[in-house]
């Protein structure tokens, strides 16, 4: 698909969510999200990756790379920004 639409003169973006994953009891709070309730998403429940750690870092950056260098993608689009950047996840509350 990548290789065919570069042939036709067009970019490929992949939309990814780096801001969150899904959630599921698998062992790792504390190794790539913070454990307790700082670990979950206020609305949506689901796991939010701790940025401070260099582990998760490195896990989020790699999978980049990865679709960067097999699959020559060209860009991404980030969903959930908010919860990226901000602690409250975006949701301001007068």
């Amino acid at each position: 698909f990548v290789r065919r639409a570069h042939e036709l003169g067009l970019r490929v973006l992949l939309s990814i969510a780096h801001d969150c994953a899904a959630c599921c009891e698998d062992g790792l709070p504390g190794q790539f999200f913070p454990e307790g309730e700082a670990g979950f998403h206020p609305t949506t429940g689901a796991r939010l990756f701790d940025f401070s750690r260099q582990e998760v870092l490195r896990y989020l950056l790699s999978s980049i790379a990865f679709w960067m260098n097999e699959y020559g993608v060209d860009g991404f689009r980030f969903q959930g920004v908010t919860s990226i950047i901000y602690g409250d996840h975006g949701m301001w509350v007068p």
